[in-house]
């Protein structure tokens, strides 16, 4: 009687639960995101904005969420900005996003990956730098975080020509302009998981 049991609690979890289950990975593009923030004050105010018209160069599956990342490179078309203010995009666009070589395009591509940091060449303006991204996995989503300051990519013009334009935008309750050359960035990827 025991055996018989046990024959069928193992037939019916291999059934119900797949016990040769096999499972791939790929990332869900329409539903992830790629942001960035700018700031502005002396007490340096985040302005956050996402960038729609972004692509990947492959949208392959693999074998886990981290292996999605080997090879990938994400480019991303600065024009596409949406802070959600009409009037903002239109100066970001034609201060800040505009005369950068390259069609306006910023270019991540990923060296490596650890357990919590994804290793990167970012490029601007025909401009490379290195810059790391923390990152995370839960259930679905990965998130990853870096920043970068734009007078490394050669964009000392562009700067100045946002300040010219948004100066008084940027003056806070201490009476000074401020506009903060740094920037970080933030990636939120779904990824949808398919199993057989």
């Amino acid at each position: 009687m025991r055996s018989i049991l046990t024959f069928s609690l193992i037939l019916f979890s291999t059934l119900a639960f797949g016990k040769n289950q096999s499972c791939t990975y790929e990332f869900d593009v329409e539903n992830s995101k790629v942001e960035g923030t700018g700031y502005k004050f002396t007490e340096k105010t985040g302005v956050t904005a996402s960038f729609p018209g972004f692509e990947l160069n492959k949208q392959s599956k693999a074998e886990s969420p981290k292996a999605l990342l080997d090879g990938l490179v994400v480019t991303v078309n600065l024009v596409t900005i949406d802070s959600g203010n009409a009037l903002r995009d239109k100066n970001m666009r034609e201060t800040l996003l505009t005369g950068i070589l390259g069609d306006s395009v910023a270019t991540v591509t990923v060296k490596k990956v650890t357990d919590k940091s994804i290793e990167t060449e970012f490029k601007i303006n025909e401009k490379t730098q290195k810059i790391d991204f923390k990152y995370s996995l839960k259930d679905s989503i990965m998130t990853a975080k870096g920043s970068f300051d734009v007078l490394k990519f050669a964009m000392g013009e562009q700067v100045a020509a946002l300040k010219k334009r948004c100066g008084s935008l940027h003056t806070g309750a201490d009476g000074k302009s401020v506009t903060w050359t740094e920037f970080d960035v933030a990636v939120t990827a779904m990824i949808k998981k398919n199993c057989q």
